[in-house]
């Protein structure tokens, strides 16, 4: 796909210098929807029906009846709307045996964003089983906890709502990594410890086995997009990073502090973290500056990113299966990306053993710990890591030289053969199929709480 078809997309980066490193999470966000108004374009007539109409005065005796019984009623009301609903079972047969239809409504709750709250409903055919938001989070079926928004169950909170309303779930929902994000950690070291009546049921995280997989791996990718030929790529510089956060919970910053020593000219770093290199005037240099379309940092990026043989794709953390936008855009655009952060990424993303390079191979395990909210990132690299770090860097000024052309094309040749796509086990292609759907993430979650087996999460581990 050439660079100028990404502009319908308009993507904006939702990061700017903040401590999340997010890039643009457009799959994970949905739209919210407006709010009701009148319409200046109201038709005439309908105005009129509206208009106040002069009533005949009533006796007082009527006035008092009148008012007496609207207060009975209104009482009546409030004690039926406040009673709890009854429990949505899990599975269809019991949806059969307690006489609930497959086609009732899924109520769901956003704790704290009533902006969630009030979109407009999901109904067939956009998803199988009407789906309806709630600003009144007693009578929901899901409340969803959003963890990028430090949304969290107190202590003791879960098991009182447990008592008081038997028929709620609840679902954690987000996408930034858990070591930034403690409520989050908390639910994966819950159901880590088998301690799963002490969390939310659900999940739609960046985990590929969540409830419902919210992973980076956007449905716009296409990963079948063919790489830049060879020659067109640069020859005078190797690697290009887009790192805005200098402070993450991992050697990230001390990494891309000894490549930028040890490669002098040769690694542009364009985001706000140890920036060298102008977006735009590259972009001009390179005569691509109108290929962008509109000009969004999300373009921009994807646009330059090709003309690299390499793309540094650091996360903020290392956390299972914590893996943002820039591994999945150097993938589709034919750049090989340099991941550090997620473990064991090559048997659970890669498409192929060669695809990218992955700094656990060159760097001692103590950089390679999990991440948590209580560890901060190490202060310096051992010699035993500064060591691994020259490997690295020799590495890629080979494979950018004439003499490894060969096999740093061999390194995309999964690209052009599309095998990855037509084998069923393989890491990119579980991870797209996961992640990808004709329905939202909200009906997705609707459908696991009826047992329904389209919206199964289809990951399986390696």
């Amino acid at each position: 796909m050439p660079p100028d078809a990404y502009e319908a997309h308009q993507l904006d980066d939702l990061a700017s210098d903040s401590d999340s490193d997010l890039e643009a999470a457009p799959a994970h966000y949905p739209p919210r929807g407006d709010s009701d108004h009148e319409s200046d374009d109201e038709p005439l007539a309908w105005k009129q029906q509206r208009q106040p109409r002069k009533r005949r005065r009533l006796h007082w005796r009527t006035a008092v009846v009148a008012a007496v019984g609207g207060l009975a009623v209104g009482a009546l009301v409030v004690h039926l709307a406040a009673r709890p609903p009854k429990r949505l079972p899990v599975f269809l047969e019991d949806l059969k045996q307690e006489g609930v239809t497959s086609d009732a409504p899924v109520r769901i709750h956003y704790r704290s964003d009533d902006g969630q709250n009030r979109r407009d409903p999901i109904l067939p055919p956009d998803c199988p089983i009407p789906v309806t938001f709630t600003t009144d989070e007693r009578s929901a079926d899901i409340v969803v906890l959003n963890t990028d928004r430090y949304m969290h169950l107190e202590d003791g909170e879960l098991q009182r709502l447990r008592r008081e309303r038997p028929w709620q779930y609840f679902s954690m929902w987000g996408v930034e990594s858990a070591p930034n994000r403690r409520s989050l950690e908390d639910h994966f070291n819950a159901l880590r410890d088998g301690r799963q009546n002490e969390t939310a049921q659900y999940e739609m995280t960046y985990r590929l086995n969540s409830t419902v997989p919210a992973t980076y791996a956007y449905d716009m990718f296409d990963f079948n997009n063919p790489p830049l030929p060879y020659d067109e790529k640069r020859q005078d510089r190797i690697v290009a990073a887009m790192i805005t956060n200098c402070s993450p919970r991992n050697a990230r910053t001390l990494v891309l502090d000894e490549l930028l020593s040890l490669l002098p000219g040769q690694l542009d770093s364009f985001g706000a973290c140890r920036k060298n290199a102008d977006i735009a005037g590259t972009l001009k240099e390179l005569g691509i500056f109108d290929a962008v379309g509109q000009h969004t940092r999300w373009n921009e990026k994807i646009t330059l990113i090709n003309r690299y043989k390499f793309t540094i794709a650091f996360e903020n953390s290392n956390d299972l299966d914590y893996a943002t936008e820039k591994l999945w855009q150097s993938f589709e655009r034919g750049t090989v990306p340099l991941v550090y952060g997620p473990p064991e990424a090559a048997r659970r993303f890669f498409p192929a053993p060669n695809a990218a390079i992955d700094l656990a191979d060159y760097l001692p395990p103590q950089y390679l710990e999990l991440s948590t909210s209580y560890t901060s990132a190490p202060t310096n690299l051992t010699v035993e890591a500064k060591q691994g770090v020259a490997r690295l860097a020799k590495r890629l000024q080979h494979l950018a030289s004439p003499e490894g052309r060969e096999e740093y094309e061999a390194m995309l040749a999964w690209k052009k053969d599309g095998a990855w796509s037509k084998d069923p086990e393989n890491p990119l292609n579980k991870v797209v199929r996961a992640s990808k759907s004709q329905y939202t993430q909200d009906c997705r979650l609707a459908g696991v709480l009826r047992g329904q087996g389209w919206a199964k999460n289809t990951w399986t581990a390696p």
